[in-house]
């Protein structure tokens, strides 16, 4: 126990004095640790911008969505309007089996 504290002394006050390298970018525990946490701030950063953004134009999109709800029950009324004006129109027909234009 004494001799793994020993060595955990050394290795700080190594890198401390900055001469124990890690790595293929051969730098110190304490450049490794600033890097990550400063890759860390920028993905943040990075997110509360994206995530302001989502907020701003969320009301935009839900009533967006509202407007497309409501334009596919229109149309779905729409068809079953034709549809019943093509059964009432077929049974109009009757035997004469023609169809016919009327401009006015």
């Amino acid at each position: 126990m004494i001799a793994s504290t020993r060595i955990l002394l050394d290795r700080a006050a190594k890198e401390d004095a900055g001469k124990n390298r890690i790595g293929d970018a051969n730098q110190s525990y304490r450049e490794l640790y600033q890097s990550r946490v400063q890759q860390q701030e920028n993905l943040s950063k990075t997110l509360r911008e994206r995530q302001k953004m989502v907020k701003e134009s969320h009301e935009a999109n839900l009533e967006q969505a509202n407007m497309f709800r409501d334009l596919r029950k229109i149309l779905g009324a729409k068809m079953v309007s034709l549809k019943k004006e093509m059964e009432e129109d077929g049974a109009d027909q009757g035997a004469t089996g023609t169809n016919l234009l009327v401009m006015d």
